[in-house]
């Protein structure tokens, strides 16, 4: 797995878990498994469909870091 880089926010540590999606609008349990990267100092979220997708999201810099 690669490694998460810290939060571009606050620079927080960050991890990654899976979770069943919803829908909003109904609350209605979707099938679909979804991933996220979050950190657990700020509110900072990405998702992804699947694990990596999840973590390259979540290190992706548009500054170059």
């Amino acid at each position: 797995m690669t490694e998460l880089k810290p939060c571009p926010f606050c620079g927080g540590k960050a991890e990654v878990f899976s979770d069943v999606t919803f829908k909003a609008e109904t609350g209605e349990r979707i099938a679909e498994i979804k991933f996220f990267a979050w950190c657990t100092d700020c509110p900072a979220l990405v998702s992804g469909d699947t694990e990596n997708e999840a973590i390259d999201a979540w290190n992706r810099r548009t500054n170059g870091n």
